[in-house]
């Protein structure tokens, strides 16, 4: 199934960057192997190294927002590929000169197969569909988990805006990956509204303890997904002050990108 954010595949969903990224891994690989072992393994090496700076130069970009990180913090952030972004102006680099490196006199023999993989790894990124869901009705129904452990029905109208939405589920790794990051913003001030999606009061009541948040939450019955066409979680909207989508994220966000995603709109803590 194609959707705006992801391709699924029965319960099997992954964002379409990721998509093109492993599409694109395979054919170089298949291509250059096509030409001899040697430059097979030099294609890995590439793309190892080709992921590593391109990881690296982005945590570099945002460093500020990384401060007081620990090493195996900042470690786990580089290697966890279902987060963050990623710098093409430091992985370009590094992939022609590990390619000269390894290859040597062949290095050129790796630009073919090179031009395939980006050729055919640009294909999931122009058959995605176009999001059709750019306002968040006002008038969407859902229920808000109070402080005091009273539930009451409200609509999105009763939700502040500019905010950032997370829509998650306490049952999805990713979700509870992110989950601690969103909390800590949430309490330094920045506006973030967390829509759980179809599971009970209490349920969602009990995570959010287990975290140590205390602040007030929401759950969605079913009319967020069918309005915004989520298919997957988490899924994060910046919501503006009239309503209108002004970003969409599908996976979870890391600090350099969430900072960065606020600072972009200008959204400061109240």
């Amino acid at each position: 199934m194609l959707t705006t954010d992801a391709l699924r595949i029965g319960s099997f969903v992954l964002d379409w960057y990721r998509v093109a990224f492993l599409l694109g891994a395979v054919v170089f690989s298949i291509l250059a192997g096509r030409q001899s072992r040697t430059l097979e393994r030099a294609a890995w090496w590439v793309l190892l190294a080709t992921l590593i700076a391109g990881r690296t130069g982005y945590l570099f970009a945002y460093r500020s927002a990384l401060n007081g990180l620990s090493f195996g913090s900042l470690l786990r952030a580089l290697l966890d590929l279902r987060t963050g972004g990623f710098a093409w102006t430091w992985a370009l680099p590094a992939a022609v000169l590990t390619a000269a490196v390894l290859a040597r006199r062949t290095a050129i023999d790796l630009l073919a197969p090179a031009l395939g993989a980006l050729l055919i790894g640009l294909l999931p990124l122009l058959v995605r569909p176009a999001s059709t869901a750019t306002i968040f009705p006002a008038q969407t129904p859902l229920l808000q988990l109070a402080t005091t452990g009273e539930v009451n029905p409200v609509t999105f109208a009763r939700v502040p805006t500019p905010t950032l939405v997370n829509v998650w589920a306490t049952w999805c790794p990713p979700c509870r990956l992110e989950m601690p990051l969103l909390t800590d913003f949430a309490r330094r001030g920045y506006p973030i509204a967390f829509i759980d999606s179809r599971e009970s009061p209490t349920t969602v009541q009990t995570f959010m303890r287990q975290i140590g948040y205390g602040g007030v939450s929401f759950i969605d019955q079913g009319a967020v997904g069918a309005a915004l066409g989520i298919v997957g979680f988490p899924t994060t909207l910046l919501v503006g002050s009239n309503g209108k989508v002004l970003e969409r994220h599908f996976g979870p966000l890391d600090r350099a990108q969430l900072t960065a995603l606020f600072a972009r709109h200008q959204i400061t803590p109240k």
